[in-house]
């Protein structure tokens, strides 16, 4: 179990002739907790982020990720899987993503060797609210990239 906050700052104030000036802090605050049950073990980590622009442009943007990472250990395989939730909320123009990422991993030991059996690469759902009127939802399968978009 842990608990965890941590604040970033970027400042900036001698730019090259037309560059922009950076000014951004951010706060962060996480948790996680696992629970072991013999051979299972549950993870869950959660939260929540608040960059906040202070320059002109004003592009702050907050973001909520929630996981679930159960996995299963014997003695010569393990499964892994995880279950993951991002929201990002771009505060300017009130564009709101949503990110589901779902994961899994199957490992085994052949000849005293750690060797990756199956491994699926990740399965990406992201889903794009804009104006309430326009969603997109972008689906992304081992590299390949499907956008379905309703007006």
């Amino acid at each position: 179990m842990g608990l965890n906050y941590q604040k970033s700052v970027q400042d900036s104030s001698r730019e090259p002739s037309g560059s922009y000036n950076i000014s951004m802090h951010t706060d962060t605050v996480s948790g996680r907790i696992n629970h072991t049950i013999d051979k299972l073990n549950l993870g869950f980590q959660t939260s929540y982020s608040m960059m906040n622009d202070k320059t002109s442009s004003n592009n702050d943007t907050t973001t909520v990720t929630c996981s679930f990472t159960p996995s299963y250990t014997l003695q010569d395989i393990s499964l892994s899987s995880g279950f993951s939730f991002n929201q990002s909320q771009y505060h300017r123009t009130d564009l709101m993503t949503d990110t589901y990422t779902i994961n899994l991993d199957v490992r085994t030991k052949f000849l005293k060797k750690e060797v990756p059996l199956i491994s699926v690469v990740p399965i990406t759902l992201s889903k794009l609210m804009m104006v309430q009127w326009i969603t997109e939802t972008s689906i992304l399968i081992s590299g390949l990239h499907i956008t379905l978009r309703d007006c």
